[in-house]
């Protein structure tokens, strides 16, 4: 286990000023030179102490060296830190329901909103190549759930005015003016959820929508954690084209034989797969969490599983989040959400099951979702450092047209002098109330 990042991040932390602090300490646990690009996350906290907790925004480089971060007040949970096709920044901020949309410089640039009065849901927010924006929304109805004998351990009735959240799709167009809405109110029964998530009489979180994408042909895939099952609507009519999982499953497994539960991010590939995390279960139906990616027969109705990975036997993160992404080069980045025994954060896997990256938090800390992006569309603007020899000392000077400067050593002047071996950093502020580092500079020029 490589525990360099970690022990190097846990002196900085403890060593800046205490205006300035870096995100929690984590490790990276395998490495090797075919990791590249960036790796975007948000590390959040769901234990109880989420409430005082900070989440920040974190971006690594290929090597796990530490390139971007910025901290969030205590108990914002602003998930899903994400590049879009037109170079745009995105991340959800719970505080306000809104998408916050930021430009190359981590500034913000636009907000997005649901139409028509309904609150936004964290989960999905998409750009499309038409300056389209994908966004999931929530509605509550009341209905009444008395003669549903399915709640709680002793099977009992829920309320006649019960509270039930719905989803619904959205596409807004450039001027955020709803080009499409979807409710699924009209389109499941009750009785398609998963009873074990039926504990609450009064309020009920039923389809519990948790990823939005818009596939290949123009359609929408959405996925509903409550009801194990991925649906494809149709955008012209709203017709539900088919449903994979679930109660109504309509497909028949090939290579594989038990269904996905309480899964996330459905994603359609480059090669025409589908990929989904499936965070297992540990209840009526116990199987560890793992990678999928399916080859669809949709005319025929056959799903077959053509890669799967699974990390920690045994594992699971029924209790949400996770996500995996089909990386270009053919790799897999999996993150595993609220695993219940493993501390891995998040890895990349080969299509031979070789681990290529693994980062591990020094607490329970989770990110809803990780991504990978092999070449950004923009660069980002590091300060450069500058390693001079004067009259026998050796000094460090950071080359930025900043005039707050923070480095690993805890000093805060544009040059500082060194005086052993070691790895050394500065931090700049970038964009609105974030941080964007140096290269690391390894120093070996004195003797031990």
């Amino acid at each position: 286990m490589k525990l360099i990042h970690l022990i190097f991040f846990c002196v900085l932390t403890s060593l800046v000023s205490a205006q300035f602090a870096l995100p929690p300490a984590y490790a990276i646990t395998k490495y090797n030179n075919t990791s590249k690009g960036y790796y975007f996350l948000c590390a959040i906290r769901t234990d109880a102490r989420a409430a005082k907790f900070q989440a920040a925004h974190i971006i690594l480089d290929a090597k796990g060296h530490l390139v971007y971060f910025k901290y969030f007040a205590p108990g914002l949970s602003p998930g899903n830190l994400q590049v879009h096709k037109n170079g745009q920044i995105s991340y959800y901020q719970s505080q306000t329901s809104q998408h916050i949309i930021l430009n190359n410089q981590f500034q913000k640039i636009d907000s997005l909103s649901c139409a028509n009065g309904y609150n936004a849901d964290g989960h999905a927010f998409e750009i499309l190549e038409n300056g389209h924006h994908l966004i999931l929304a929530t509605e509550t109805v009341k209905m009444d759930l008395s003669g549903y004998h399915k709640f709680g351990n002793n099977k009992i009735g829920g309320s006649k005015r019960a509270n039930v959240k719905a989803g619904i799709i959205q596409e807004l167009d450039e001027h955020k003016k709803p080009v499409f809405e979807w409710h699924s109110i009209k389109h499941f029964s009750f009785m398609d959820i998963d009873e074990a998530y039926l504990n609450d009489t009064l309020n009920v979180d039923w389809m519990h929508f948790n990823a939005l994408v818009l596939d290949d042909d123009g359609n929408y895939l959405v996925s509903a954690r409550n009801f194990n099952e991925i649906s494809k609507v149709n955008k012209l009519t709203g017709d539900i084209i088919w449903r994979f999982g679930g109660k109504k499953n309509q497909f028949k497994l090939i290579a594989d034989s038990v269904l996905f539960v309480a899964q996330h991010d459905i994603r359609k590939n480059k090669d025409g797969t589908y990929s989904l995390y499936d965070n297992g279960k540990d209840e009526k139906t116990i199987h560890s969490a793992r990678a999928k990616a399916y080859r669809l027969n949709e005319k025929k109705l056959i799903a077959e599983t053509v890669w799967e990975y699974t990390d920690k036997p045994g594992a699971n993160s029924y209790k949400g989040l996770g996500n995996v992404q089909c990386l270009e080069n053919g790799n897999y980045l999996i993150n595993y959400g609220s695993s219940n025994v493993s501390p891995v954060a998040f890895n990349v896997v080969d299509a031979n099951y070789n681990k290529v990256f693994e980062v591990q938090f020094n607490d329970t800390l989770r990110s809803y979702r990780a991504f990978n992006y092999l070449n950004l569309p923009w660069q980002f603007k590091r300060p450069n450092v500058m390693v001079k020899k004067l009259n026998g000392k050796y000094l460090l000077s950071a080359e930025s047209d900043d005039t707050s400067f923070h480095w690993s050593t805890g000093q805060n002047t544009r040059e500082i002098e060194v005086f052993k071996n070691g790895r050394y950093q500065v931090f700049v502020p970038y964009g609105e109330g974030g941080f964007i580092g140096s290269e690391i500079i390894e120093i070996n020029t004195f003797i031990q």
